[in-house]
């Protein structure tokens, strides 16, 4: 008898917990609006036509289903003409042998015109086309000279872009020595040909195996 009271007791005591959850619970929904998980106001909107945005990617995708074709569109935000306004350098893929572009694949550096709007002077500039397949790029000032350099990333090599301050830029990639793109390499070898056989083989500094 003495466990039977006791075990009622809990039950009656952990009771009144339970109500008091509920009725919170109840009174918090009770109060919120219907709809109230979707926000009636846009907190994103999208302005890429009125910014004068029109650049697409080309991934050269294939029924052969490359990796690099899920790899490409590497995107900076960088000030690279100093007037403290952010521009946007985006990075186009490339072909592959079934996938191919009814056009040139071009890159896009979009200056930041400081009214919401962008003009894209990526051909003026010097970057608009690459000689490999692009996959990313980094921003740094490589030779500290207060201007912002582009190492683009790809396969089977990357480039190095040393910003001239004019608003152009000088592939130096051959004159800063080989192992700009070795390093890149370093991450990623190919045992065929790459767009031939489909097969990448992934290692890391330090690492044996794939």
């Amino acid at each position: 008898m003495s466990e039977i009271r006791a075990t009622s007791s809990d039950r009656l005591r952990r009771f009144p917990l339970a109500a008091i959850a509920f009725v919170c619970v109840a009174l918090v929904l009770g109060f919120l609006p219907s709809g109230a998980a979707v926000n009636p106001r846009e907190i994103f909107s999208d302005v890429t036509d009125p910014a004068g945005i029109t650049w697409k990617q080309f991934s050269g995708e294939s029924p052969d289903r490359f990796m690099i074709e899920a790899a490409g569109g590497g995107v900076a935000f960088l000030d690279y003409d100093g007037d403290g306004l952010l521009d946007i350098f985006l990075v186009n893929g490339g072909e592959t042998p079934k996938g191919k572009s009814p056009g040139p694949v071009k890159n896009a550096l979009y200056r930041n015109l400081g009214n919401g709007k962008f003009e894209d002077v990526a051909a003026k500039a010097g970057v608009d086309r690459l000689p490999f397949y692009g996959m990313g790029v980094a921003v740094g000032d490589y030779d500290n000279d207060g201007h912002a350099d582009l190492y683009i990333t790809g396969t089977p090599r990357a480039a190095l872009y040393h910003n001239n301050g004019d608003g152009t830029f000088t592939d130096l990639t051959e004159k800063a020595g080989d192992a700009v793109s070795q390093q890149w390499r370093r991450h990623i070898y190919r045992r065929q040909s790459l767009l031939g056989s489909g097969q990448v083989h992934w290692t890391c500094p330090g690492r044996r195996g794939h």
